[in-house]
């Protein structure tokens, strides 16, 4: 959630998002959450 503006942890994290349409706030999540696995199986795979 720190990408989106917000914060907190692994396992509760939060975000206000504004200034857009609930279709572009998924959109925005989405995002963020692929980079996110993307990034994790390259560490994981480095190791």
């Amino acid at each position: 959630m720190e990408a989106l503006g917000g914060g907190g942890h692994r396992t509760v994290a939060g975000a206000q998002l504004q200034g857009m349409t609930i279709e572009e706030a998924k959109k925005a999540i989405l995002e963020h959450a692929l980079e996110a696995l993307h990034s994790a199986e390259k560490e994981e795979e480095e190791q």
